[in-house]
């Protein structure tokens, strides 16, 4: 409400301009901005918006802001690996500590990219490797691998996110 009375004391609000037109409503009596559709901080972080608002006067004046929104991220996507099938070798009776392969992932979730955590879920019953859980990197331990008693290992590696 502006301090005129009457009609020239009524106010409508309009969206003109901007990045979020048909992304956001506006109430024409209230000037409350809504969603009109679900948004997905990975496809767009921010939207502008250009606000005027107008008196109901025989002579109607207006006014506008500019309006920044940003959408806040939430944790709704999985991590993914760069690749979905890794093939590393290692030598049979490596020592402890030999790299094998560093398994790369990403969250596309900015809340969740740096709190990735790795481990292996399945096929190290003997445990001839080991993760780290914070970097990815698959290393061998003190067991030795002995080619001619089992020539390949297939290992399940679960990345979370923690989230």
């Amino acid at each position: 409400r502006d301090q005129d009375e009457g009609r020239d004391g009524e106010i409508r609000y309009s969206l003109r301009d901007g990045t979020g037109l048909g992304v956001f409503t506006i109430d024409e009596e209230e000037g409350i901005i809504r969603t009109a559709e679900l948004l997905d901080r990975e496809t767009k972080s921010y939207y502008w918006l250009t606000v005027y608002a107008t008196d109901l006067g025989v002579v109607p004046l207006s006014s506008f802001i500019e309006v920044y929104i940003e959408v806040e991220d939430v944790n709704d996507n999985a991590p993914q690996t760069s690749e979905p099938v890794y093939y590393p070798e290692v030598m049979e009776n490596s020592p402890k500590d030999v790299s094998v392969i560093q398994i790369e992932a990403f969250d596309p979730d900015s809340s969740s990219s740096d709190r990735l955590i790795y481990k292996i879920t399945s096929g190290n019953p003997q445990a001839f490797f080991t993760i780290n859980s914070k970097t990815g990197l698959i290393t061998t331990t003190t067991r030795k691998l002995d080619r001619e008693q089992q020539a390949e290992h297939i290992l399940e590696v679960t990345v979370t996110d923690n989230g």
